[in-house]
């Protein structure tokens, strides 16, 4: 049985680390469940296709996004990536999840990233059932395509 996580309870079951981030003068976002997260948490597989920076690779991706991007790196933060070079970001306006498909190259706008309808928390959710799916797929004797499609 597949269940969302808990909102409250979201990092409940990830490593935290040795020292808590005190000085937030480094990360350039605000949003509210993701500061917590990059703070007191260690980068984390959620599943093949979410894989969450930690504190120190966030730092140095959002360093080079500025460097060889400076008109993009204000609009956007770099969370995380996919086990496929994709990446995730969060709208610094919006805190919504972005989405960026390797496949198409450099950066050109932000027009060329997806917008997915949630916020970091949501995207955590998420990633987490997709783990789920993924363990149910792998530990059922079963056709993926039927259990992907009743998800």
């Amino acid at each position: 049985m597949i269940t969302v996580p808990d909102i409250n309870q979201l990092f409940s079951d990830f490593e935290k680390r040795q020292q808590p981030i005190r000085s937030l003068d480094k990360v350039r976002i605000s949003d509210a469940d993701y500061l917590p997260f990059i703070t007191n948490y260690k980068g984390m597989e959620l599943c093949a296709d979410i894989i969450l920076f930690d504190y120190e690779t966030c730092l140095q991706e959002n360093r080079y996004l500025a460097e060889h991007y400076p008109d993009l790196a204000p609009a956007v933060w770099l969370i995380a990536r996919s086990g496929q070079g994709d990446e995730w970001c969060i709208d610094r306006k919006t805190m919504q999840v972005l989405f960026y498909h390797h496949e198409k190259g450099e950066y050109a706008d932000l027009h060329d990233f997806l917008p997915l309808p949630v916020k970091f928390a949501g995207f955590v959710q998420l990633g987490l059932v997709i783990r789920q799916l993924e363990a149910l797929l792998d530990a059922e004797d079963i056709p993926a395509a039927p259990l992907q499609a009743a998800y």
